[in-house]
């Protein structure tokens, strides 16, 4: 099985649109900015996802697997994900304007 890969990244203007595009298409969408700017910085659009970041991007594909069958088979919706595991080696500053998270 391969791994998750990253189909879209951008700031300002190009993250707006990814937003929009994926509120047009009911995709449920997680504030991470941790999790945001280490994937900006250290994976390639259309690359896997890095093995140190399995487990932060697997509980967010679960919450929103979790979420979509709320939603269309009814039920409470799952806890929002908090406190995603970012590597401290992978981890961007909340400051760093290259890759600031900004939607």
């Amino acid at each position: 099985m391969a791994a998750p890969r990253l189909v879209a990244k951008g700031v300002d203007q190009v993250a707006l649109r990814i937003c929009e595009l994926g509120d047009a298409h009911e995709i449920p969408r997680l504030q991470a900015p941790s999790l945001a700017r280490t994937l900006y910085r250290h994976v390639d659009l259309d690359a896997e996802i890095p093995m140190a970041l399995y487990t932060a991007v697997a509980e967010v594909m679960a919450w929103a697997f979790q979420l979509r069958r709320a939603r269309t088979e009814g039920g409470a919706p799952p806890p929002t994900p908090q406190d995603l595991p970012v590597p401290e080696a992978l981890r961007v500053p909340a400051n760093n304007p290259d890759v600031e998270a900004r939607v």
